[in-house]
C-alpha cells in the first residue's frame, strides 16, 4: 500500500465522514504511525451530529456509533472545529466510552444533538 499523506487524510477524511464501514477503514489507518505533523482533517459538529442522527434512524448501530467514535477521538490527524470544539470533545468522550460514561439511550442521544 502506498502510505503518502495525501492517502491518509483521504482515508481519514472517509473515517470523518464515515463513509464506509469504520472497522474498514481502521484497518486502512494501521498503516500509518500514530504520530502526524501534517495537515490535520477536520471534524465538524455536522460530523458528530450526522452519526449520530445515523445511529437514531438505526442506519448504525450503537456499536458502530461507539467505535466510530473511538476511532475519531484523540487522533493527531484530526482537529476539532474551533467554534465547536468543547461540544465535540464532550461529544466523542461520551460516545467513545460507555463503560465509563454508560450506554446512551435514544433519548440521550436526541438530547446531545440539541445540546
Amino acid at each position: 500500500m502506498n502510505c503518502d499523506r495525501a492517502s491518509r487524510i483521504d482515508i481519514v477524511k472517509s473515517l470523518i465522514e464515515l463513509s464506509r464501514p469504520v472497522r474498514e477503514i481502521s484497518a486502512e489507518l494501521i498503516h500509518w504511525p500514530w504520530d502526524y505533523e501534517g495537515e490535520p482533517a477536520l471534524l465538524c459538529r455536522s460530523h458528530v451530529e450526522s452519526v449520530v442522527r445515523r445511529c437514531l434512524s438505526d442506519h448504525l448501530s450503537l456499536a458502530e456509533l461507539e467505535a466510530w467514535a473511538d476511532a475519531v477521538e484523540c487522533r493527531e490527524d484530526i482537529d476539532y472545529e474551533l467554534a465547536n470544539e468543547q461540544w465535540i470533545k464532550e461529544a466523542l468522550f461520551r460516545l467513545a466510552n460507555p463503560d465509563i460514561e454508560g450506554k446512551l439511550t435514544a433519548g440521550e442521544l436526541k438530547a446531545l444533538l440539541q445540546s
